[in-house]
């Protein structure tokens, strides 16, 4: 028997085959568009891959420039003069990346200071990505060795008749030690040239040279970083100008008023002579052409306002003659309590039983406490001298009154600018960050 469809049956017939086609071709479409999205997926998760790894390279790469530019300048003896502040150098390339670097100082001149700090920016690039580091640099290098000892003497160091000079850490002489009759020297000595006289210590001599700085370098960085106190800001007495009953330091200046934040100021003398007597200083006193027979006499208590500077840098001769006698607090233009410490005690120590002292009773120890360098002549002239610290002649020290030394290792273990036997750069620690490229102008 022979079945046939009539209309209405072919025509659903045809509909459900039609819907089928529809399915299955709209299945097959949404295939092929998840299989075009995993491409597109697939090319940029390659292309983020590939970026992350371009920003890796150029991050190193700027690092790498660091690393460079710091070598560099420290296998150069006059980079600062080499280089322009504040100018990327020609682009180096280290792989697929090429680096720039500068040094700014801040002053705008990096040849005006041996010892100024600068600041390297490092920028690397890779097509469109680009990346800077920041870092510090400032000066290193091991101590000069002058500061190995307590008296370090480029000439004669000599103990005059009737004196007595005793250290707690060797003396040296780049030429001869000598201790005349009826005076004694306690401390181990080394000495270039020769040696004499009543020694209570070990006498050796030098292997090499004892280096000194260059006292014009010198002079001049501490010069430039100076508040000037003007001759005409001192009174005078005596033929001298005058340093006396003051309190001189970063927060406090009775001469002039005008303040320097780490307590250096600067007197050039002009070859008058100049006295610096009953004062109470914190801080460094940088002196030009002082008059011969220029004096720092009496009770004197001085130490720097940034730990580790010199207190005292002549550029000339100096005597010395100071008193054993406490500096009261009440003789001094500035009293200032808060400062009190375990180095100072009350003039009459029995009567202090915890209590904040007065000012009238707060006396300081009678020392100078602190590096000294003298480029002439350092003379004991009388007096009981007490240093905590190290003192350095650039030519002859005499000692023709009582001088005791305890010396004090901050110096050699961390040399101010300007003791350093090598002018080398390192990275200051914790100041490495990332800034914003800077412009090529």
């Amino acid at each position: 028997m022979r079945l046939s469809l009539t209309r209405g049956s072919r025509n659903r017939y045809h509909e459900r085959r039609g819907i089928v086609y529809l399915v299955v071709l709209m299945a097959s479409l949404i295939v092929a568009s998840m299989a075009l999205s995993a491409i597109n997926i697939s090319h940029w998760h390659a292309r983020d891959l590939n970026g992350s790894a371009d920003l890796v390279l150029v991050r190193q790469g700027a690092y790498s420039a660091i690393e460079h530019a710091t070598a560099q300048i420290n296998n150069l003896d006059d980079w600062r003069s080499s280089y322009v502040n504040n100018v990327d150098i020609s682009p180096i390339d280290y792989g697929s990346v090429s680096f720039v670097y500068r040094f700014v100082d801040d002053d705008g001149d990096l040849a005006d200071d041996d010892f100024d700090d600068v600041t390297l920016i490092a920028t690397a690039r890779l097509n469109e990505i680009q990346f800077t580091w920041e870092v510090e640099l400032t000066t290193s290098g091991d101590a000069l060795s002058c500061l190995d000892y307590s008296i370090a003497s480029n000439g004669d160091l000599e103990v005059k008749s009737g004196y007595i000079l005793a250290s707690d850490q060797a003396v040296a002489s780049n030429q001869d030690i000598e201790v005349e009759s009826d005076s004694y020297l306690t401390a181990d000595c080394y000495y270039d040239q020769g040696i004499s006289g009543d020694i209570y210590g070990n006498t050796v001599a030098l292997s090499s040279a004892i280096e000194f700085p260059s006292t014009s370098h010198l002079m001049e960085h501490y010069r430039e970083i100076a508040t000037e106190i003007q001759l005409s800001d001192l009174p005078s007495s005596g033929g001298y100008y005058l340093i006396q009953d003051q309190h001189l330091s970063d927060s406090s200046n009775g001469l002039n008023g005008s303040l320097n934040s780490e307590g250096v100021y600067y007197i050039n003398c002009n070859y008058n002579l100049l006295r610096i007597t009953n004062s109470r200083l914190q801080c460094t006193l940088v002196i030009d052409n002082p008059g011969n027979g220029s004096i720092i006499d009496g009770s004197m208590h001085w130490e720097a306002a940034v730990a580790n500077y010199p207190i005292l840098l002549v550029d000339g001769d100096m005597d010395f003659a100071l008193s054993r006698s406490p500096l009261v607090e009440s003789s001094t233009s500035a009293s200032t309590n808060s400062s009190l410490s375990a180095d100072y005690y009350t003039a009459n120590p029995s009567s202090n039983t915890g209590a904040t002292p007065t000012t009238s009773s707060i006396a300081y120890p009678s020392q100078l406490r602190g590096l000294v360098h003298v480029s002439g002549n350092a003379r004991m002239n009388g007096g009981d001298n007490e240093f905590m610290g190290c003192i350095l002649s650039g030519n002859k020290l005499e000692v023709g009154g009582t001088m005791i030394m305890h010396h004090r290792a901050i110096y050699s273990e961390n040399p101010p600018p300007g003791f350093r036997a090598s002018q080398q750069m390192r990275v200051v620690p914790g100041t490495l960050r990332r800034i914003n490229t800077p412009d090529d102008s």
